[in-house]
């Protein structure tokens, strides 16, 4: 339903903004964003139970995985992933997969086992290509910064830091220049508006001009 795919939105929103706010050291807006977070998903359950739109459920169960790992449940959050990506392969959803893994390497580096989550990453790293989609791409190298430096591989780690910087520019690039563009075509409707108002003026003040403003008096 609309209304799930609306929450779902709202839960990946919120699960971003607790990333931030977290990195901000902003504790109550953590716990906020959570929060919404929580309802948006239970309200999500409720509609699947009613609907059984499948579909829904398997992404707010991602979600839900994703909100254990930042709450600090590693271990929970990876078997929780682990459940997802064999669903996800074995219903050919190849874009779920690769986003699950790179997320269950996120809890395996939380859960002390950064050998692990590297050797995840160095396996789904080459599937995430340049048509795919740019957050997925940023994070991944950013996770295997992460475990790199965490298995001491550090030349190794500085180049992914590296990587990560410029993807990073490069999708904040795209966001202004998409903002640029749409600001742009406004600026021209309301010239062309403007334009148009200021011809029907100039057009129905003069003389002889049918003025239409006026009703029929005879």
């Amino acid at each position: 339903s609309l209304e799930a795919a609306v929450r779902n939105n709202h839960a990946s929103i919120c699960l971003r903004v607790v990333r931030l706010a977290r990195d901000a050291g902003e504790a109550a807006d953590v716990t906020e964003a959570i929060e919404h977070a929580q309802a948006s998903l239970q309200r999500v359950r409720e509609i699947v139970r009613l609907t059984g739109d499948a579909r829904r459920g398997a992404l707010a169960d991602i979600y839900a995985a994703e909100m254990a790992l930042l709450r600090g449940d590693a271990a929970g959050s990876a078997s929780q992933l682990q459940r997802a990506i064999e669903h996800a392969d074995a219903t050919g959803q190849s874009a779920h997969v690769r986003f699950l893994k790179v997320l269950q390497a996120e809890a395996f580096i939380a859960a002390g086992a950064p050998e692990q989550a590297l050797a995840q990453l160095r396996e789904v790293a080459p599937s995430i290509r340049e048509g795919h989609c740019l957050g997925l791409r940023i994070r991944c190298v950013q996770q295997l910064h992460r475990a790199c430096a965490a298995v001491g591989a550090h030349e190794e780690a500085l180049d992914h830091a590296a990587r990560a910087r410029s993807l990073e520019q490069h999708l904040l690039y795209r966001q202004l220049h998409a903002q640029s563009r749409f600001l742009r075509s406004r600026l021209e409707l309301e010239h062309l508006y403007r334009y148009r108002a200021n011809a029907s003026r100039s057009i129905s003040s003069r003389p002889g001009a049918l003025d239409l403003t006026k009703g029929d008096e005879s």
